[in-house]
């Protein structure tokens, strides 16, 4: 009986310590995951874009990349991308998808830039507020160049840049927008802005008239923007658009 009751005695002292092992890797787990995902120089890696109630259409956490070498300057360029409508909802790591800037950055493209992105909540829409929000966020977290701050959208992204960009029309020193389009009435406030659009002729999700119209009204409004055509591309161009140096190379060279 005794030993009956030590071994009793055993079994449960061992099934609390293993319960309580559990339970601390539990409340340990998320900050863990959080330092193991953290932005480092030369990677890719997760950024906490507010506290929950400073914005109402993105996600708690976004992605951010750091040039290797970060540490060496004061002021790096800030590159913003907005993904389109199929990367919406609560999971960063849906932003490193191949219609995304990250499908090249850092493995193809290691490049001289912070770049960062948001992601739009489900059943949302970019705004403005909050993309602006996002971007004071990663200006005050990280080595930025206030002059040399661009977006990029892609899809309902592009829409999202041109909106960004026209509520703070002094603020960026260039836009990109890839198979999308904009509202043209915001192109006066955006004109002034070094913008480039890309649109697959084939594209038969957003009819590459959106990106001809955007750029008419540009021109009407004293603005000189480039419009690049890809005669058989569909609406799944933005890895072929990101891939290219030419574009990155230009996008750089811009300052406020």
């Amino acid at each position: 009986m005794v030993d009956a009751n030590k071994t009793t005695e055993r079994i449960l002292t061992t099934g609390l310590a293993m319960a309580g092992t559990a339970l601390v890797a539990q409340l340990a787990y998320p900050g863990v995951t959080r330092w193991l995902n953290a932005a480092r120089p030369g990677a890719v890696g997760i950024f906490q874009c507010h506290n929950g109630s400073e914005a109402r259409t993105i996600a708690r956490e976004g992605v951010i990349y750091l040039p290797e070498d970060y540490s060496t300057r004061e002021e790096w360029p800030l590159v913003i991308f907005l993904h389109g409508s199929g990367e919406r909802g609560h999971d960063p790591s849906r932003l490193r998808h191949k219609y995304s800037v990250f499908s090249v950055i850092p493995e193809q493209i290691p490049l001289d830039a912070v770049v960062a992105a948001p992601q739009c909540l489900e059943g949302h829409y970019w705004q403005a507020d909050d993309v602006l929000h996002f971007v004071d966020r990663i200006a005050d977290s990280y080595r930025i160049d206030p002059k040399r701050v661009s977006l990029i959208g892609y899809s309902m992204g592009s829409y999202g840049v041109w909106s960004v960009a026209a509520s703070d029309p002094d603020r960026f020193a260039a836009i990109v927008a890839i198979a999308g389009g904009g509202d043209t009435a915001l192109a006066e406030r955006a004109a002034e802005t070094p913008s480039w659009m890309f649109h697959g002729e084939q594209d038969q999700v957003v009819s590459v008239v959106e990106s001809k119209a955007m750029a008419k009204a540009l021109r009407e409004a004293g603005g000189s923007p480039k419009l690049s055509l890809l005669p058989s591309g569909g609406h799944f161009i933005c890895r072929e658009v990101v891939s290219s140096s030419q574009l990155w190379g230009w996008l750089l060279e811009q300052a406020k």
